[in-house]
């Protein structure tokens, strides 16, 4: 896709747009879709977390964060992203909520990029006696 840069984190898709469009695409095929807002609510936000003006990092990096902490967890896809998919929210979605805002808020103070992190990271792979990240042939 023209215009269209694609991110796999576990089982979900990320697909971030030129436009400022992020698309969660979850393991069934549902979609989640977030731009962000033109509020000063919303801009507020970014510049509480580290994002200063740019609120079209935080949502892209927010949609990112909810991926990277269910695979860090073990889980195929984010749980609240899953509720929105579906319109049945998750009854734990405030607890995810609150850790993708800090995992933002601390990323943006060690200077790292969430999307830099979903898009250079490494699987880790394991045997008994000594755990270690595998190489990208290793995969």
């Amino acid at each position: 896709m023209a215009g269209v840069k694609t991110l796999a984190i576990s089982e979900t898709t990320i697909e971030l747009h030129d436009d400022g469009l992020t698309v969660t695409v979850l393991p069934d095929g549902s979609r989640v879709e977030a731009r962000p807002q033109g509020n000063p609510t919303y801009a507020a936000r970014a510049a509480a977390l580290g994002y200063g003006a740019d609120v079209a990092r935080m949502s892209r990096e927010h949609e990112i964060g909810h991926s990277l902490l269910a695979e860090w967890l073990g889980l195929p896809e984010s749980p609240t992203l899953r509720g929105v998919a579906s319109g049945a929210h998750w009854p734990h979605w405030p607890e995810e909520e609150a850790a993708v805002l800090a995992l933002a808020a601390f990323s943006n103070a060690a200077g790292v990029s969430l999307e830099d992190v979903a898009r250079d990271r490494r699987p880790y792979t394991e045997d008994l006696d000594h755990p270690t990240i595998a190489e990208p042939d290793d995969v």
